[in-house]
């Protein structure tokens, strides 16, 4: 299995995502007095002017938010060996928290054009290598693909999805339907009226609720409940600690 994630994972967490209206974290920046909203996560602009994001960053440091039950449930599938590869947009770090292996630690910086940067990708700079490897090389070999809590709406990641075989189911689970095909054969394909095989599935709904009705079909539920306990008490014992 294949797993595409973006900020709706982590919304139960208290973490905003980019784009909903009203709440989402664009529609809240007005303090930052910003050209535009996605200036935050531009990197000409945080060269310009790094002030606003490290300030957000600040708020928003790994360790003041928790894990949802998302993250907990892609733990217990990693724990059962079906998850292949998790390719995330998210810079929360809460994958890293919940003991998810194989993701680059958004708490690590690095040093360019004299300033401190998260090693994270900004808007304007390439995606690193080892994206495009485990697009080309881990979602060809997937036998599902779950897409969870995203717009579906930047690029590259969005076009993740259509590098898997074209006989694979691809799940998206989300508050709405986005990502549907906009020219020939690429996106989502809800309907089956542009593939062969009609193998997409739109899954309504928070990404938390999904996956605990998810668990309940599978018999799933007290290995879940597990993880987010032992989380629970790991992370209280290190409290104690500081």
């Amino acid at each position: 299995m294949a797993e595409d994630e973006a900020t709706g994972i982590s919304t139960s967490a208290g973490i905003p995502d980019f784009r909903s209206p009203g709440t989402g974290l664009y529609a809240n920046l007005q303090k930052y007095n910003l050209p535009e909203p996605e200036d935050m996560f531009c990197a000409d602009y945080f060269e310009e002017n790094p002030d606003p994001f490290f300030t957000l960053a600040k708020e928003m440091y790994p360790g003041q938010f928790k894990p949802t039950r998302t993250h907990h449930f892609l733990k217990l599938l990693n724990d059962k060996s079906l998850l292949r590869r998790i390719l995330t947009q998210n810079i929360d770090a809460l994958e890293n928290m919940a003991g998810d292996p194989g993701h680059q630690d958004r708490r690590r910086a690095c040093c360019g054009t004299g300033l401190i940067k998260p090693d994270i990708v900004f808007f304007g700079e390439e995606m690193p290598r080892e994206f495009g490897l485990a697009v080309k090389g881990d979602l060809p070999r997937a036998d599902l693909v779950v897409v969870m809590g995203t717009s579906m709406k930047v690029a590259p990641f969005c076009h993740a999805v259509d590098h898997a075989r074209p006989s694979v189911p691809r799940v998206l689970i989300n508050r709405e339907r986005v990502g549907e095909k906009k020219h020939g054969f690429l996106g989502m394909d809800f309907d089956g009226s542009c593939h062969r095989y009609h193998r997409d599935v739109f899954v309504k709904g928070s990404c938390d609720d999904v996956v605990t009705e998810l668990c309940e079909l599978l018999g799933w539920t007290d290995e879940l409940k597990a993880l987010e306990d032992q989380f629970s008490i790991t992370d209280q014992l290190a409290q104690v600690q500081l």
